[in-house]
């Protein structure tokens, strides 16, 4: 790890970034976007700002980088699976680091570590379209899905059933439910979207990222 990023980090923290770096070398140099994106983020704020937002932005992705790598080496743990166990493909890895350090969100970056553990596993695998699919979530549709998904029919209505099992309004849930749609992640055969359910490819990626 460089020294230039542990020491923007407490003790613990930079003693968490330098354990997790055990993860495996496929995702070694995953964190080289971060200058880019810094640029990008920085561009247009005044100069006297934007050393301050830079340091305090690296600072908050490399903590979550330390906390997916962490979620990552617990749910392959679980599985008894050994990171070197599989070569996972720079193309899978590399997008779910720079997408997950970016995120502040519990839902989201769960999802993102369930899916990196899954490029680390043999018996699993990753289609470049997961990446996409969960880019396009928000907080609440990674909710909805997977409620929707434990059952396969809900009364009287997956709408109604789910938003009371969430504690959501309808409407969110309605919104949720044509995102996902949208995606690809679920179908229906009403206009309306009350009883939708998963797609193939929704159940693709619920296999990729089930315990």
């Amino acid at each position: 790890m460089s020294n230039e990023i542990v020491p923007l980090l407490d003790e613990n923290s930079a003693k968490a970034v330098e354990e997790t770096a055990k993860l495996g070398q496929d995702v070694v140099g995953a964190i080289t976007g971060a200058s880019s994106y810094l640029k990008e983020v920085s561009s247009g704020i005044p100069q006297n700002l934007a050393g301050m937002l830079g340091d305090a932005v690296l600072h908050w992705r490399v903590r979550n980088r330390v906390r997916l790598e962490q979620r990552t080496r617990e749910i392959l743990a679980n599985r008894g699976v050994k990171s070197a166990d599989r070569d996972s493909s720079p193309s899978v890895v590399v997008p779910i680091y720079e997408a997950a350090m970016g995120e502040s969100s519990d839902d989201l970056s769960e999802l993102w570590a369930r899916l990196l553990a899954a490029a680390m596993d043999p018996k699993r695998s990753v289609r470049k379209r997961f990446i996409e699919a969960v880019r396009e979530m928000d907080p609440v549709d990674a909710r909805v899905f997977q409620k929707l998904a434990e059952h396969a029919h809900w009364t009287p209505s997956s709408l109604v059933a789910v938003a009371s099992a969430l504690g959501l309004q309808t409407e969110e849930v309605t919104v949720s439910f044509q995102n996902l749609y949208r995606i690809g992640c679920i179908e229906h055969s009403n206009a309306n979207l009350v009883n939708p359910h998963i797609s193939a490819f929704g159940n693709l990626l619920l296999t990729a990222i089930r315990n």
